[in-house]
């Protein structure tokens, strides 16, 4: 009889373990669009995806130097046309103050990042060679620099062809000075997305 209920506790305790311990979707999610999966983090409150968008649903965004090799480490580069459509449902951008609060969170008082678990990556962007609507464009400060949108729009009264403000709140990561910061960018150009909620 001892011997029966010493095996029924630890089969109740390996399944315990396998039901509850050994499970890590909680720190991953599954865009069920095409079935990516995002790691992600809590920080300060919110999830953050850890991973770089790479939805191409619609022909959304482009790859470093158009190479579809690229997407599974740096994902896809999106310009501020596109990035209502990038987050997968019950996701959205960030917004400015909230990349603002996650830099006072994940650096010093230089702006220099301290360990974290973001993963960030530096897969630069993708703009206009010599500015807007020349339809030149060209991949820049790859390993350098990883740029990523917020949902708001810098205001400074300078308006495009469509009456919207030319430029967006963007957070960056400077790889060569491990640095993190936001500052705006302009709407024309494509870079990174990363999600939260």
């Amino acid at each position: 009889m001892k011997t029966y209920i010493t095996k029924l506790t630890i089969f109740y305790c390996i399944l315990l373990i396998l039901s509850c311990g050994g499970d890590d979707n909680d720190n991953t999610f599954v865009d069920d669009r095409d079935d990516q999966v995002y790691r992600t983090t809590e920080i300060n409150g919110l999830t953050w995806m850890t991973d770089n968008m790479n939805y191409a649903g619609n022909d959304l965004g482009w790859t470093h130097l158009d190479d579809p090799s690229f997407a599974a480490t740096y994902g896809r580069f999106y310009d501020w046309s596109m990035v209502s459509e990038v987050c997968p449902n019950s996701w959205r951008l960030p917004t400015q103050q909230e990349s603002e609060t996650l830099a006072q969170v994940i650096t010093d008082n230089n702006m220099t990042l301290l360990p974290n678990e973001l993963n960030l990556v530096a897969g630069g962007l993708r703009q206009n060679d010599q500015g807007q609507y020349d339809g030149k464009t060209e991949y820049q400060l790859f390993e350098s620099f990883g740029f990523f949108w917020t949902s708001t729009e810098f205001i400074q009264n300078r308006l495009d062809i469509n009456g919207e403000e030319i430029s967006a709140h963007s957070f960056y990561y400077d790889k060569s000075k491990n640095l993190f910061g936001v500052a705006p960018s302009n709407k024309e150009i494509a870079i990174s997305v990363r999600c939260v909620r």
